[in-house]
């Protein structure tokens, strides 16, 4: 959308900035005829001077009227370009929709990339009971500090990728993907809670049959 809206006004600058180029050159070249022209070619010369001075001014005044003032001394064609229709581009109603939705895309994919702790809570809250998890729940949380690092970065990473894909595809395209993304999310967190289950499940059998296993019944020792 951006690119959509800046070809027009980047075209228009750049003509109006190449009709004041052209002006000043004619006059510059009027300046340099007057300045060598003999006793018989000075009132030509000079007339042809004032009509090009009158033309360089008038190009100059609808350059500033339309852009702003003309580029610096040390600012090339494109930058000038660049700079005076920025504030446009930026100021239009189609690309402030876009930046929006492209924002808020961004966010979606960060907070879906974000890594999820609950799964360990969850298990730490079966094996010690979940009373002493909810009273020490940070200790919990950061039992394992340096693979929580780790696993930050790689989501920073994979969220600072995942954030340039999304800038290259139109809004819809970026909304498609990130639901996409979610869907996969949620299977795969759907697939890690029926895999802890099922140990859980194994884990209780195995403690069952242990505490109801054969116990010895025969005569004591004892006199």
């Amino acid at each position: 959308m951006r690119t959509d809206v800046a070809a027009p006004l980047t075209e228009q600058a750049a003509a109006a900035l190449s009709e004041w180029q052209t002006a000043n050159n004619v006059q510059q070249a009027a300046r340099d005829r007057l300045n060598t022209a003999g006793r018989f070619g000075k009132r030509r010369a000079t007339a042809e001077y004032r009509t090009a001075q009158a033309l360089a001014q008038d190009a100059e005044r609808q350059l500033t009227t339309a852009w702003g003032a003309p580029p610096r001394w040390n600012e090339d064609s494109g930058s000038w370009v660049e700079r005076v229709t920025r504030p446009r581009i930026d100021a239009d109603p189609r690309v402030i929709e876009a930046t929006e939705q492209n924002e808020a895309a961004a966010k979606a994919v960060r907070k879906a990339l974000e890594p999820d702790p609950w799964p360990r809570v969850r298990v730490y809250a079966r094996i010690f009971g979940p009373e002493a998890v909810a009273k020490n729940r940070a200790a919990y949380l950061d039992a394992r500090p340096r693979a929580n690092a780790e696993n930050q970065a790689h989501a920073a990473g994979e969220a600072r990728t995942e954030i340039e894909t999304l800038r290259a595809l139109t809004p819809v395209e970026a909304v498609r993907r990130i639901e996409q993304t979610r869907a996969i999310e949620q299977a795969q967190r759907e697939a890690a809670d029926r895999a802890l289950n099922e140990r859980q499940r194994q884990f209780d059998s195995r403690s069952r049959a242990h505490d109801s296993g054969p116990s010895y019944d025969g005569p004591s020792l004892a006199r």
